[in-house]
């Protein structure tokens, strides 16, 4: 199975998902629509709720609060796109203005705070403190995610371990957390459950490793907002991490020196990704997001196959493919 047959399998259930979506940003405070709206219609593919839609498939769950669920892992995941557009003070966001640079920083910052309430608001109307548990949990991670980020602007000792440590509390998480909820509301355990959980993880770091891939090999309107943007913003991602351990001593230095500098120049970016070619940095960035999401489909060893684990995997290359 292809990610075009996903798309038009599930088109019904995301039609219903951007319908439960729409109907909680309805408010008295018109800027939460007016913002929430821009954002709606900004080009996510709704991958978080495109994997709990898969996850309830496999569990064999069907209750109509499925599809708000997938709205609040929705509302989580836009959320922390509004809040980390505040903190990198962003000006693209999926190849448009950044709603911050529309809005202002501090209405982002309240709007952002908002989508968090009202996905935790409506979760608990599903009665379950596990699913309160996932979701305050996925929360608090994005932020310390966010956080540790931050504490490693510009470090140019930041190792594999700890990027992968980031990026698991930013954005694998939520993905777990997508996938584990239908699981939970389904009342299934063990090692299901905890392959739902895994799935979504594995695939959330991969998802983010070739984010930041990326971030230096695409076209700036596809990517949707400035390429070397990470290089400007002092953010040590999958890429230079991999340069700096194979680099030469001198382009090592040389890297460093550019990760350090206050303000780069058009060239430091061009040099950075003239030596990401020359190592060959793209192909060893693949290799590590690969593995996960190898072991992402590994993770669904416990459910027989069917038409649901295909779409999964099918998704899972996706991840891996796109826009490279």
């Amino acid at each position: 199975m292809r990610i075009e047959a996903v798309w038009k399998t599930f088109h019904g259930d995301l039609d219903r998902v951007e319908e439960e979506i729409r109907h909680h940003l309805h408010s008295d405070a018109a800027i939460i629509p007016e913002v929430g709206g821009y954002l709606l219609e900004g080009g996510g593919k709704r991958v978080r709720p495109l994997m709990a839609l898969l996850s309830a498939r496999l569990c064999g769950y069907q209750r109509e609060s499925l599809y708000t669920l997938a709205a609040i892992v929705e509302y989580l995941h836009t959320a922390s796109l509004l809040h980390d557009d505040v903190v990198d003070m962003a000006q693209l966001r999926r190849g448009h203005a950044a709603a911050n640079s529309i809005w202002g920083n501090q209405v982002c910052g309240l709007v952002g705070d908002y989508f968090y309430a009202m996905a935790l608001h409506l979760a608990v109307a599903e009665d379950s403190l596990e699913i309160m548990e996932i979701l305050s949990a996925a929360t608090a991670y994005m932020v310390k995610g966010e956080l540790l980020q931050m504490a490693h602007t510009k470090d140019v000792k930041t190792d594999r371990e700890q990027y992968e440590g980031i990026i698991t509390c930013k954005t694998a998480n939520l993905m777990a957390a997508a996938c584990a909820l239908p699981a939970v509301a389904a009342g299934v355990e063990g090692e299901m459950k905890e392959g739902l959980r895994a799935f979504g993880r594995h695939l959330g770091i991969a998802f983010q490793m070739v984010d930041d891939t990326l971030d230096y090999v695409a076209e700036e309107e596809r990517l949707g907002k400035l390429v070397g943007k990470d290089l400007m913003e002092g953010k040590v991602t999958l890429p230079l991490i991999l340069l700096l351990q194979h680099a030469s001593a001198a382009d090592r230095a040389r890297v460093e020196e550019v990760i350090l500098k206050d303000n780069l120049e058009p060239h430091d970016l061009q040099e950075v990704m003239l030596l990401l070619g020359r190592y060959d940095i793209l192909a060893a960035c693949l290799e590590v997001s690969g593995d996960h999401v190898r072991q992402a489909k590994e993770a669904l060893a416990p459910f027989p196959d069917s038409e649901a684990r295909a779409a999964c995997f099918a998704l899972a290359d996706y991840v891996i493919e796109r826009d490279l």
